[in-house]
Protein backbone atom coordinates (compact mmCIF):
# COMPACT_ATOMS: atom_id res chain seq x y z
CA UNK A 1 0.00 0.00 0.00
CA UNK A 2 1.18 3.28 -0.80
CA UNK A 3 1.11 6.43 1.14
CA UNK A 4 -1.74 9.15 -0.30
CA UNK A 5 -1.94 12.77 -0.64
CA UNK A 6 -4.83 14.92 -0.82
CA UNK A 7 -4.51 17.88 -2.45
CA UNK A 8 -6.78 21.28 -3.23
CA UNK A 9 -7.44 22.48 -7.07
CA UNK A 10 -9.11 25.50 -7.47
CA UNK A 11 -12.61 23.98 -8.98
CA UNK A 12 -11.68 20.33 -7.09
CA UNK A 13 -9.36 18.21 -5.11
CA UNK A 14 -7.33 15.71 -6.32
CA UNK A 15 -5.80 12.29 -4.40
CA UNK A 16 -2.08 11.00 -5.56
CA UNK A 17 0.65 8.79 -3.76
CA UNK A 18 3.13 11.68 -3.53
CA UNK A 19 3.21 15.03 -3.03
CA UNK A 20 5.56 16.06 -6.01
CA UNK A 21 1.98 14.91 -8.57
CA UNK A 22 0.08 18.07 -6.55
CA UNK A 23 2.64 20.22 -7.78
CA UNK A 24 2.83 18.55 -11.26
CA UNK A 25 -1.04 19.96 -11.60
CA UNK A 26 -0.87 22.75 -9.41
CA UNK A 27 -2.80 21.72 -6.79
CA UNK A 28 -1.92 22.67 -3.06
CA UNK A 29 -1.34 20.07 -0.71
CA UNK A 30 -3.91 19.99 2.04
CA UNK A 31 -2.75 16.30 4.49
CA UNK A 32 -2.19 12.51 3.92
CA UNK A 33 -4.76 10.33 4.15
CA UNK A 34 -4.28 7.97 7.50
CA UNK A 35 -3.79 4.93 7.42
CA UNK A 36 -7.39 3.36 8.54
CA UNK A 37 -9.14 5.85 6.73
CA UNK A 38 -12.00 6.50 4.03
CA UNK A 39 -12.17 9.26 2.09
CA UNK A 40 -15.01 10.18 -0.17
CA UNK A 41 -14.99 12.93 -2.17
CA UNK A 42 -18.08 14.62 -3.94
CA UNK A 43 -20.08 17.74 -4.56
CA UNK A 44 -19.73 18.83 -1.52
CA UNK A 45 -15.77 18.12 -0.86
CA UNK A 46 -14.14 15.39 0.71
CA UNK A 47 -15.41 13.48 4.07
CA UNK A 48 -13.30 11.38 5.78
CA UNK A 49 -14.09 8.29 8.39
CA UNK A 50 -12.37 5.78 10.34
CA UNK A 51 -12.72 1.90 9.24
CA UNK A 52 -9.79 0.48 11.44
CA UNK A 53 -7.54 1.88 13.87
CA UNK A 54 -4.91 3.94 12.30
CA UNK A 55 -1.49 1.63 12.48
CA UNK A 56 1.12 3.31 10.31
CA UNK A 57 3.76 1.36 9.06
CA UNK A 58 6.93 2.99 7.82
CA UNK A 59 8.76 1.75 4.64
CA UNK A 60 12.15 2.85 4.17
CA UNK A 61 11.50 1.75 0.12
CA UNK A 62 9.37 4.78 -0.45
CA UNK A 63 12.07 7.20 1.28
CA UNK A 64 15.35 5.42 -0.29
CA UNK A 65 14.22 3.89 -3.25
CA UNK A 66 10.65 4.61 -4.69
CA UNK A 67 9.47 7.87 -4.08
CA UNK A 68 10.17 11.27 -6.21
CA UNK A 69 13.31 12.98 -4.41
CA UNK A 70 10.72 16.05 -4.63
CA UNK A 71 8.40 14.34 -2.76
CA UNK A 72 7.41 14.85 1.02
CA UNK A 73 6.24 11.75 2.93
CA UNK A 74 5.38 12.00 6.87
CA UNK A 75 5.81 15.07 6.65
CA UNK A 76 10.03 14.96 5.49
CA UNK A 77 11.63 15.63 1.96
CA UNK A 78 12.54 12.99 0.43
CA UNK A 79 15.37 14.26 -0.54
CA UNK A 80 16.53 15.50 2.77
CA UNK A 81 16.05 11.84 4.07
CA UNK A 82 18.28 10.30 1.44
CA UNK A 83 21.08 12.86 2.09
CA UNK A 84 20.83 12.19 5.49
CA UNK A 85 20.64 8.11 5.36
CA UNK A 86 24.18 8.81 3.12
CA UNK A 87 25.25 10.71 6.22
CA UNK A 88 24.78 8.26 8.78
CA UNK A 89 25.97 4.97 6.27
CA UNK A 90 29.36 7.33 6.10
CA UNK A 91 29.47 7.52 10.12
CA UNK A 92 28.56 3.92 10.32
CA UNK A 93 30.52 2.57 7.73
CA UNK A 94 33.11 4.41 6.53
CA UNK A 95 35.70 3.63 4.05
CA UNK A 96 39.37 5.21 2.55
CA UNK A 97 37.85 5.58 -1.21
CA UNK A 98 38.29 9.13 -3.74
CA UNK A 99 34.62 8.48 -5.92
CA UNK A 100 31.51 8.04 -4.18
CA UNK A 101 28.85 6.54 -6.85
CA UNK A 102 25.14 6.55 -6.60
CA UNK A 103 23.58 3.17 -8.08
CA UNK A 104 20.47 3.43 -9.30
CA UNK A 105 20.03 7.23 -9.91
CA UNK A 106 17.76 7.40 -6.67
CA UNK A 107 20.72 7.12 -4.46
CA UNK A 108 22.54 10.23 -5.61
CA UNK A 109 21.14 12.30 -2.46
CA UNK A 110 22.53 9.15 -0.36
CA UNK A 111 25.87 9.13 -2.07
CA UNK A 112 25.76 12.80 -1.74
CA UNK A 113 25.11 12.70 1.73
CA UNK A 114 28.25 9.99 2.37
CA UNK A 115 30.75 12.07 0.32
CA UNK A 116 29.87 14.93 2.26
CA UNK A 117 30.21 13.19 5.92
CA UNK A 118 33.27 11.45 4.79
CA UNK A 119 34.81 14.80 4.13
CA UNK A 120 34.41 16.14 7.25
CA UNK A 121 35.90 13.64 8.75
CA UNK A 122 39.33 14.34 7.58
Amino acid sequence: MRPLALGKLEHGWVVASETAALDIVGAAYVREIEPGELLAIDEHGPRSSRFAEPTPRFCSFEFVYLARPDSNLDGRSVHATRVAVGRQLAREAPVDADLVMPTPDSGTPAAIGYAQASRSEE
